[in-house]
């Protein structure tokens, strides 16, 4: 457990230095969503992958992209929020401040056919072997 804990935030303070952005998904807004495609990794039957979201202009705080962590359960097509970040700069590119999700975002959420969630999803799913 300890390895575990220890690989998680090794992931969470380089995943900017070495991280291999593969495009997934435009959003209607014009949001792009990425995916590290280098850093997807299986353990104990869920992934862990960091998910980034391109702001196609700057929301209301200034932020121009934002971060996430996703724990996700490929076999009952699931994801949650492990840790996020909002950044100034496009493509994160920027030092933030990592937080921890509350509230909804912190429990499983299950992604709407179609949408940019499921479509980010079934990528890092497909990208470990686990076809759907």
């Amino acid at each position: 457990m300890k390895l575990y804990i220890l690989s998680i935030f090794t992931v969470l303070f380089t995943s900017n230095i070495k991280a291999d952005w593969q495009e997934i998904a435009k959003a209607g807004n014009g949001h792009t969503f990425y995916v590290d495609k280098d850093d997807i990794q299986e353990l104990n039957e869920h992934i862990y992958f960091w998910e980034l979201i391109d702001y196609s202009e700057p929301d209301i705080y200034g932020d121009k992209s934002a971060k996430i962590f996703i724990q996700g359960d490929c076999i009952r097509f699931r994801f949650k929020w492990l840790n996020f970040s909002y950044h100034k700069n496009q493509m994160a590119n920027d030092i933030a401040k990592i937080e921890t999700p509350s509230g909804k975002m912190a429990l499983w959420q299950y992604p709407i056919s179609n949408s940019t969630a499921s479509e980010v999803l079934k990528y890092a799913c497909n990208s470990i072997g686990l076809t759907l």
